[in-house]
């Protein structure tokens, strides 16, 4: 194991402006929990906590992860055979895109400048 070094007498300047600093932002650890139990949470029936039509918002926010549920299995894609693969073409800027009809292979010829 190793032995911890002493702490400089630089560095503990530099951590104790550090806190005065965090403190005086307020983002302290014994600030920052103190905060945490002090929601600001609009009191039921109180103009803020209530939406149009005077129905309550709830939070989107909770204490608790999301769940994760199981997902249906993704279908395997397969070549069916239905179209015929007749070349690829180059659209634009080495854009290349696959030619299925002879229409599209004419339409892409057209669009060149």
């Amino acid at each position: 194991m190793r032995k911890k070094q002493k702490q400089s007498e630089r560095y503990r300047l530099a951590l104790a402006k550090h806190e005065k600093w965090l403190k005086s932002m307020g983002a302290h650890p014994t600030q920052r929990t103190a905060k945490a139990d002090r929601r600001s949470v609009a009191q039921p029936g109180s103009a803020p906590g209530l939406g149009p039509g005077g129905q309550k918002f709830e939070s989107s926010h909770s204490d608790h992860p999301p769940k994760w549920e199981q997902c249906s299995k993704k279908q395997v894609m397969r070549y069916s055979g239905k179209r015929r693969l007749l070349g690829i073409a180059t659209l634009h800027k080495s854009n290349l895109v696959p030619v299925f009809e002879k229409e599209d292979l004419e339409a892409i010829g057209k669009m060149r400048r």
